[in-house]
């Protein structure tokens, strides 16, 4: 929830509780704007959570796209955002049949930006000698020679 977001449903449920007299006592109260407060309190939604009727992708596609994006990530794979775009792309080909449909240039931006669990970061270069210390017969065969040292001289 964004601090906005926030503003409102303490502003609201204080209103709601009986704190105030006012909606708009609570709203100043809570520094939140009185007109979108009303709005949420009328049964509002926010914008950012308002599916649109021709929206790309359904709610399923979506969340596949999220998890390979997670997926991806933990393994140490940080997507671009043209390799989600081309992901959308071919999800969009195979449900609809039709041929190459094209997300729009803000897409991805926009599809982030609904998500909360979805961040943007910039890449760092690898260092190669990093990497080479991270080759796992190096690890392996410095664990095993402190495995027979600890043995050798019985330390706990």
């Amino acid at each position: 929830m964004s601090r906005k977001e926030g503003q409102f449903a303490l502003a609201i449920s204080a209103y709601n509780k009986g704190q105030f007299t006012s909606l708009k006592a609570a709203c100043t109260r809570y520094d939140a704007p009185y007109s979108t407060t009303y709005d949420r309190v009328k049964g509002a939604i926010p914008q950012r959570d308002f599916r649109p009727r021709n929206q790309k992708l359904t709610d399923l596609e979506e969340s596949a796209l999220i998890q390979w994006m997670l997926s991806m990530e933990a393994k140490g794979l940080p997507v671009r955002k043209d390799s989600i775009r081309q992901m959308t792309d071919l999800l969009l080909e195979k449900r609809t049949g039709v041929g190459r449909i094209i997300v729009g240039k803000c897409w991805v931006d926009n599809f982030i930006k609904r998500h909360d669990s979805l961040r943007t970061k910039y890449t760092r270069k690898y260092d190669y000698k990093r990497a080479k210390c991270e080759d796992p017969t190096i690890i392996r065969d410095w664990f095993r020679l402190v495995h027979n040292i600890v043995a050798k001289y019985g330390i706990l």
